[in-house]
């Protein structure tokens, strides 16, 4: 049982560290969704080569954020339930792209989340003696990342009736945040702003 319990480490490691490597898992899940419901029916095509039940570019996005799901769910099975509020490991890095630079409590070293290893109240002092040499990235809260897409974007997110949504509070610079698009979780919601801005 122990060797099973090692791969499964290896591979869960390597779909949160490596973006090509999650990807590519990632596009074999959507593509197993997508042949399964064109093999029922839910996707036939008519004789303009549309879509009856949904359009083309909605299956993808569904398939797409399915594979997303089923991937966070693996990674975050045995996550530490404290660690919940903030920001997964491949968004976090991300945002870092984007120009995120906000101190946090909690980053990442090689996609280990740790206490801040600047933080004088942090008692983890494996941050600074074995990782201090690795790029950190920072690990926000879901609420810090909301705070910065309006303070730097001046993007609203809301949410109502269990479902986020976001809108720019600036309609003439910023139209390409104005969607009617909702979203279950904080997370597809931060998603969809990254690849906004991407």
């Amino acid at each position: 049982m122990g060797n099973v319990k090692d791969a499964v480490k290896i591979l869960t490691d390597a779909i949160k560290k490596d973006e090509g490597f999650r990807e590519s898992y990632k596009a074999n899940i959507a593509m197993a969704f997508k042949d399964e419901m064109d093999r029922n029916g839910i996707h036939s095509l008519n004789d303009e080569k549309q879509s009856i039940l949904v359009t083309k570019e909605l299956l993808h996005r569904i398939a797409n954020n399915a594979a997303d799901n089923f991937l966070d769910l693996w990674c975050e099975l045995g996550r530490n339930k404290e660690n919940v509020d903030f920001l997964p490991y491949n968004e976090s890095l991300e945002l870092k792209r984007l120009g995120f630079d906000e101190r946090c409590y909690k980053e990442y070293h090689n996609g280990l989340l740790l206490n801040n290893s600047t933080d004088e109240e942090s008692t983890n002092s494996e941050s600074e003696e074995l990782y201090s040499g690795d790029s950190v990235i920072s690990a926000p809260l879901y609420q810090q990342v909301f705070r910065w897409f309006d303070e730097k974007f001046n993007v609203s997110v809301s949410f109502n009736d269990g479902l986020y949504s976001y809108k720019s509070r600036d309609h003439l610079t910023n139209s390409m945040f104005n969607t009617t698009e909702e979203f279950k979780s904080e997370l597809s919601c931060i998603r969809s702003l990254i690849n906004v801005l991407r």
